[in-house]
């Protein structure tokens, strides 16, 4: 009986190791970390990157983080503010303000007050009294 020699049992251990490298990272203490799920620390907004975190399962030291990408649609609303109040027979205009940055406001119509399909009949004009005031 033939035995192998021992380069390629060696030869199959430092590949086994530079395959798992690939896709973990190797830490001096020793083992191979096996990263948990995401956790996000801190949410993007509409202006600011937000964090997301995770925690080797063999040793909690080991922590990765990454930015989140800004979130356009991230917006802390105010509460909804009449800048023009409606009338009888003309729309008004109402607008809330992001906590995150005041520059970004959204706008609405508020709907006119009266009935739909409310017009004055003005009717002709009628003279009530002669001559100059």
């Amino acid at each position: 009986m033939k035995t192998k020699p021992a380069w390629i049992l060696l030869f199959a251990i430092v590949a086994a190791i530079m395959l798992s490298a690939c896709w973990n990272q190797i830490y001096p203490g020793g083992h191979t970390c096996r990263w948990g799920d995401w956790e996000v620390t801190a949410p993007a907004t509409c202006s600011d990157e937000g964090l997301r975190t995770r925690t080797c399962d063999f040793d909690s030291s080991h922590i990765k983080t990454e930015p989140i990408a800004i979130d356009p649609d991230g917006h802390d609303w105010g509460e909804w503010e009449v800048t023009t109040p409606p009338t009888a027979t003309e729309s008004g205009a109402k607008r809330r303000t992001c906590a995150h940055d005041p520059s970004h406001v959204e706008t609405r119509a508020v709907p006119a007050t009266g009935e739909p399909g409310h017009a004055h009949d003005w009717g002709g004009w009628a003279e009530k009294k002669q001559g100059i005031y």
